[in-house]
């Protein structure tokens, strides 16, 4: 892949989204920052552009988003998408569309998926899923994560997937209290754990800020030997 990369990042106005976007714009690649329609305001997109980002609001309508696609004719294709119960209620109560973690999570990212795969520049998809995910265990969320790396590993393009563990930080503006204690009391343990001689659990399962996972996201859509595999987050974190 060309140094200066043509990058297409949907959920750009997300924790990791964001941070992606700014690495990928300070290290000169040119970036098309997916917006959306209608969430979160003016204010990420606003933000978006001043890293140097082009923002894109196509619709989430497969031939939409193919021709969208087919004219950028991107080199990467970024899928970090996902919800959570909170803004899934927050949805319904406001009469708008569900949102769930197979509406958002697994199928926009197949639509994505499927937008990418006709463009025509074959672009490496970069697919932000999480720890567990090959072992879903009757959970909604992983099990939508699992139904897209299958997806990938059946189709036609070259795919690397992320699989880190809890993605958080001070820096994070949408405070998920539950994810914050698990994060710190998960930090703590896996700290004694290093401590006893098991640094690779700790790099494994310890979480991270969306700065350190978005440079990791970035290394590895640019690097051939990053094609097909998949990543954890202890070689998300290797420089």
């Amino acid at each position: 892949m060309d140094p200066k990369a043509i990058l297409f990042i949907a959920g750009a106005t997300g924790y990791t989204g964001q941070a992606l976007v700014a690495h990928a714009c300070a290290e000169g690649h040119r970036v098309f920052a997916h917006v959306r329609p209608g969430a979160r305001g003016d204010a990420p997109a606003a933000h978006l552009a001043e890293l140097g980002a082009t923002v894109d609001r196509t619709a989430w309508q497969g031939p939409a988003m193919a021709e969208t696609l087919a004219q950028v004719q991107p080199e990467a294709v970024f899928a970090l998408l996902g919800t959570t119960r909170a803004r899934g209620r927050a949805a319904e109560r406001a009469g708008g569309a569900a949102e769930t973690y197979q509406t958002i999570d697994r199928d926009l990212s197949l639509l994505l998926l499927h937008a990418a795969e006709a463009c025509g520049s074959r672009p490496r998809f970069v697919y932000l899923s999480s720890l567990g995910a090959d072992h879903p265990r009757g959970s909604a969320y992983l099990q939508a994560r699992f139904e897209v790396e299958a997806a990938l590993r059946a189709g036609g393009l070259p795919w690397t997937i992320a699989r880190p563990s809890l993605i958080t930080g001070p820096d994070r503006p949408e405070h998920r209290l539950g994810e914050e204690v698990a994060a710190v009391a998960t930090h703590l343990g896996l700290g004694l754990v290093a401590a006893l001689g098991g640094q690779s659990l700790r790099d494994r399962y310890d979480g991270m800020d969306a700065d350190t996972l978005a440079a990791g996201l970035l290394r590895a859509a640019l690097d051939p030997a990053a094609a097909g595999r998949v990543l954890d987050a202890a070689q998300l974190r290797q420089p």
